[in-house]
């Protein structure tokens, strides 16, 4: 699954509020055993337009009220694209020893530039993770990173690039 982060303005009425937000593929939800307070948890996104937003950001947007349904509007500032979102979920609160702690969470293949961003291989801007079942399947991925890399550039960048998968710890 793909994280990507990036910074926002959310608008409610007349009212601005600045966020970070990750786009996430669905596999997300599957990914990582954090759940859903409200919504579907089997299903968080309906369409692409659908927004998944901690119990924090409703106080601050909704304040009590159910904010399911309710539409945002989002401006990334990284590629300066204004779209609204319905509230689809609310994320259950996530345990303290976990360095992923996503406040808004928005599908990968909603952003506004998604066609152009699709393949692209040359730059960093996304985390992937990927559930292995053994060390072995680890070390056969890894072997395989020189042939990806000299496929999808060249034989140069495939000498000066050392791709490594990075454990984590359930």
């Amino acid at each position: 699954t793909r994280i990507s982060e990036s910074s926002a303005r959310l608008m409610i009425s007349e009212n601005a509020f600045e966020e970070d937000i990750q786009y996430v593929d669905p596999g997300y939800f599957q990914m990582f055993s954090f759940g859903l307070e409200k919504g579907n948890s089997r299903s968080p996104f309906i369409d692409q337009n659908s927004m998944v937003i901690s119990d924090e950001v409703s106080k601050r947007l909704f304040g009590e009220d159910h904010p399911i349904g309710k539409n945002v509007s989002l401006f990334d500032q990284d590629i300066e694209v204004e779209k609204t979102y319905v509230v689809t979920g609310v994320l259950a609160e996530y345990p303290s020893n976990t360095s992923i702690v996503p406040t808004i969470l928005l599908p990968f293949e909603g952003i506004p530039n998604y066609s152009q961003v699709e393949n692209e291989w040359d730059g960093s801007f996304l985390s992937t993770y990927i559930w292995l079942s053994n060390a072995q399947a680890r070390s056969n991925l890894e072997k395989a990173f020189p042939d990806l890399i000299k496929k999808i550039w060249d034989e140069e960048t495939q000498q000066r690039t050392n791709f490594k998968l990075l454990p984590l710890s359930a």
